[in-house]
């Protein structure tokens, strides 16, 4: 009798538990809107829980490690063999780790809100069933370590951290750009002879393009993808967006795409396609070599970005990723 009361007990519970997580996640309380920093140990707990939350909606794989040993997640909203995929990043710069933030919360919102949502009159499960979103939501862990706890202590290995500390850095650790090998992973796709000349806290290329581990995660997660049709890239500050076009040709098709991101946050575009100041980023590498829409997307107005700011940063990002794949559908 004793032995049947204790397990009544035990599944009474467990089945408390399961409600409980069950509640929680029903009602998106999985990435903490309150968090003033978000982590690499945040996102690896929300990935966790939301993939096991939603594992036909969400699926997650990790495309490498970083040189602290840090996993480079890649998220796949929708249905991973789409004909046409959306491909986001985010926290390519340490400091800007708020857009992790909320990306992983417009996750969770579609996540949530899969099989009952709609944009303009397309339900969410029709619009990421043929239009997959790509999501690599902290493309520097390593780098967001450092700035979200201003310290260098936070990476593990005592070679690389004795490297981390001899660099030169501005305004601390929390400004801190880089990754942790002192490579500005948005400048590392092509070597400029502009910039810094050795590993700091930023604007480093590297020694030669795309030989950063997260640039080859980048362009891993890029070559699974069938047919992407555009690109957002978040990034931190000025309430800017920044666009490009190869070509005449193409100008019309990228005009369009910022200008519907213009529809939901305002931000002022800026054309950066004659621009050769920035050569060897992220931006001018895609739009040379892919031809399809591209936005840099600054979110906030100082660095790092207030966690005030959050709310309204993410009601204008809320339903970009719907309206991406209508646009593209």
């Amino acid at each position: 009798m004793k032995l049947s009361l204790r397990k009544s007990i035990l599944l009474a519970a467990a089945l408390v538990m399961v409600f409980t997580i069950a509640t929680v996640v029903s009602h998106g309380a999985v990435v903490s809107s309150s968090d003033s920093k978000y982590t690499y140990g945040d996102l690896k707990a929300d990935v966790a829980q939301l993939t096991a939350a939603y594992p036909e909606i969400l699926q997650s794989e990790v495309l490498g490690k970083t040189a602290d040993n840090r996993s480079l997640y890649c998220l796949y909203l929708g249905n991973r063999n789409a004909p046409k995929q959306i491909f986001v990043t985010a926290d390519m710069h340490a400091r800007e780790y708020i857009n992790g933030q909320v990306v992983m919360k417009s996750v969770e919102y579609y996540c949530a809100n899969y099989n009952t949502g709609s944009y303009k009159g397309t339900s969410y499960a029709d619009l990421f069933n043929n239009v997959c979103i790509v999501i690599m939501p902290m493309v520097n862990p390593d780098g967001v370590a450092i700035a979200t706890t201003g310290s260098s202590t936070v990476i593990r290995n005592k070679t690389l951290r004795a490297k981390v500390q001899k660099m030169y850095r501005y305004g601390g650790y929390r400004n801190w750009q880089a990754n942790a090998l002192g490579v500005d992973l948005n400048r590392n796709y092509k070597v400029w002879s502009k910039g810094a000349k050795k590993p700091q806290y930023a604007y480093y290329g590297g020694k030669t393009a795309k030989d950063q581990l997260e640039s080859q995660a980048i362009l891993t997660a890029m070559s699974g993808c069938t047919d992407i049709q555009a690109f957002i890239n978040m990034h931190s500050m000025g309430n800017v967006s920044y666009w490009g076009y190869y070509s005449k040709k193409y100008k019309s098709a990228c005009w369009s795409f910022v200008k519907m991101i213009r529809s939901f946050n305002g931000y002022r575009p800026i054309n950066e396609s004659a621009s050769k100041n920035d050569h060897g980023d992220f931006e001018h590498y895609i739009i040379k070599t892919t031809h399809k829409p591209y936005v840099c997307i600054e979110t906030g107005n100082r660095i790092p970005v207030p966690h005030s700011q959050f709310n309204s940063i993410y009601s204008k990002y809320k339903n970009v990723l719907a309206a991406t794949a209508k646009k593209y559908k």
